[in-house]
């Protein structure tokens, strides 16, 4: 997939895998930012049931707007597959972070981090959004 494009989106790197598909590091060619692409993988996006539940968890994903949860700046659906475009947060997912500290985060810092991510639920929450892998 790296510089392959995607409408104006031209992928860079791989940043992540998962169970439903690849997430995607690319650049915005019409604005020049970075973007996170979510690209589900090729035999889930051809079922037309997961196509119309992707399109239902665009929309309602981009009903979200907090501070602790990426941004969904758009969606595509076409012939070569489906993709979410988001907000690129540039940082370490936190297990990689408490792994490579080699230790417990401090308890500050765990409190801090618990607050964010219950700020975001309880967000979702409210939208009627229930995040599956948390």
């Amino acid at each position: 997939m790296i510089g392959k494009k995607i409408q104006n989106y031209e992928i860079i790197s791989l940043i992540g895998e998962g169970g439903m598909g690849n997430v995607y590091l690319a650049e915005d060619k019409k604005v020049g930012r970075k973007v996170a692409i979510k690209i589900i993988l090729p035999h889930l996006a051809k079922n037309e049931h997961v196509r119309d539940r992707f399109i239902m968890e665009a929309k309602t994903m981009a009903r979200l707007q907090h501070v602790n949860i990426v941004t969904l700046y758009d969606y595509v659906v076409n012939e070569e597959g489906l993709f979410l475009i988001m907000e690129y947060v540039d940082g370490d997912p936190l297990d990689e972070y408490i792994q490579n500290i080699g230790k417990a985060i401090d308890e500050d810092l765990a409190i801090e981090v618990t607050k964010q991510v219950v700020s975001a639920c309880d967000h979702a929450h409210s939208k009627g959004v229930v995040h599956r892998d948390i």
